[in-house]
């Protein structure tokens, strides 16, 4: 089964000896948050692949040298991590003017093994239509990224890879990762892991979507009943267990092949030489990376209470009188609010 691939040259890793690279700016503080955002997930989901490598088979360290267990690899994604919060810590993260600075591969970028760490800046891709301006990312990118300092590439096979799967040079991104030691690629792989966090059933269920809509457009999107209906179902939501949470991710992206699902976590990780047995218990082991499904629910009701005050006001207090008849001594555990 061939694999899509993320969505490279939405950023492009630089040696710049001058200072901010020419033709980009500093973030924002809206920008820089949405950074940080990404940048926390990463240690999660850092333990959690840590974890995984332990009884994968055998792949080669950052600097794409082969060895004979995966313990110098566990310990580069520690190195790739902390690089990354040093670009964050000193505004190393920049904005590209335009979306045509960026187009193509992130390969094109001027880092490689002998970079100097403290000259490289990651140069993100500007978005209108966000909130902030800017592109939104994911973990999988910025390690990709990040990995260039310490590997020489091809950069004419890395740069082309899309096509050569296609073309069927290489049968998947996952044969050309095994021939080439390809650690940012690899990276791409190992945090897939990102793509599943945050909440398929408020996206599935049109709540994301919705609540973007209010956020670009207050006025012009609103709908009482919609409003309240949103808001009494992601309030639930947020209430969940992470066992609950748990439950529903291993319900709706890691069921047995016969289910039909066109990409589940086994699509992802099996070419490791994990079993699905190794695998699941291996994400049962890491409950946390769930939280995320609670903190978009939380990012969800925020922002409505910013957006609509007085009208989320009045929503709370018939959910308070709600719980009150259901629960007359005291509210759910767990509750937030």
């Amino acid at each position: 089964m061939k694999k899509m691939l993320p969505m490279m040259g939405l950023m492009a890793t630089v040696a710049c000896t001058d200072g901010i690279p020419v033709g980009t700016r500093p973030l924002n503080e809206l920008q820089k948050h949405e950074v940080r955002e990404d940048l926390d997930r990463i240690q999660a989901e850092t333990e959690y692949i840590q974890d995984l490598l332990v009884k994968a088979d055998p792949l080669f360290n950052i600097h794409g040298e082969t060895t004979d267990s995966n313990e110098e690899l566990a310990e580069g994604l520690g190195i790739l991590r902390d690089d990354l919060e040093y670009f964050y810590e000193n505004d190393h993260f920049v904005l590209a003017g335009s979306l045509q600075e960026l187009q193509g591969w992130a390969a094109k970028s001027k880092v490689g093994k002998d970079a100097i760490i403290t000259d490289n800046y990651i140069i993100l891709q500007p978005d209108n239509e966000t909130h902030s301006g800017m592109r939104s990312y994911g973990t999988t990118i910025y390690m990709h990224e990040a990995a260039h300092s310490y590997y020489d590439t091809d950069v004419r096979e890395h740069n082309s890879i899309q096509e050569r799967v296609e073309s069927g040079k290489w049968e998947s991104i996952d044969q050309y990762v095994l021939e080439t030691n390809d650690v940012s690629y690899l990276m791409s792989t190992l945090y897939m892991i990102d793509g599943y966090t945050g909440s398929k059933k408020l996206s599935d269920e049109g709540y994301t979507r919705l609540f973007k809509d209010m956020q670009a457009d207050p006025e012009g999107n609103y709908d009482g009943e919609k409003l309240e209906e949103m808001y009494k179902f992601v309030y639930e939501y947020s209430e969940r267990s992470q066992e609950q949470y748990m439950e529903e991710f291993m319900r709706e992206w890691f069921g047995p092949p016969s289910e039909g699902r066109s990409i589940n976590m086994w699509d992802y990780y099996g070419y490791l030489g994990l079993t699905r047995e190794e695998l699941q218990e291996t994400l049962y082991d890491h409950p946390e990376l769930q939280e995320s499904k609670r903190e978009t629910a939380y990012w969800i009701l925020d922002g409505l209470e910013e957006i609509y005050p007085s009208e989320v006001a009045e929503i709370k207090q018939e959910i308070r009188a709600e719980r009150e008849l259901r629960e007359p001594e005291m509210a759910r555990p767990g509750a937030r609010r």
